[in-house]
């Protein structure tokens, strides 16, 4: 006797999401490209932040210059441990210190680069 697996349904929306991925996967296997070559227009490096702009962010966060560590910089930015590797990776946040073993940042590079971020406030890119 034979039995068939049930296949999973998946919801028109999905099938259209993945449909168009395999298109784009296709387009850029015909052009001789690889998807990590891929470039997103996105990506841009994070460039320190001048006096003034880590005054500005400190003043509008009410807060004082001070070193944090890593559980308050994820509840800050509420980006997780590995995503944040994985930007810092590509230099795509404030680079850390160390002491030891135990990674620190300053709090007005974490603000800084927050308002560059979501664009809220006048913190311009001053780079």
């Amino acid at each position: 006797m034979i039995t068939h697996k049930k296949l999973p349904r998946v919801s028109p929306a999905v099938a259209a999401i993945r449909e168009k991925a395999a298109a784009e996967k296709g387009q850029l296997f015909n052009q001789g490209r690889s998807l990590r070559s891929v470039k997103s227009p996105k990506l841009e490096p994070y460039v320190m932040p001048s006096t003034e702009e880590r005054i500005e962010a400190l003043a509008k966060a009410q807060t004082t210059e001070r070193v944090i560590h890593e559980k308050e910089r994820a509840e800050i930015t509420g980006i997780s441990r590995t995503s944040w590797y994985r930007l810092e990776l590509t230099k795509q946040v404030p680079e850390c210190g160390t002491n030891g073993k135990r990674k620190f940042w300053m709090i007005s590079d974490i603000y800084v680069y927050l308002y560059r971020k979501t664009g809220s406030g006048a913190l311009p890119h001053k780079g």
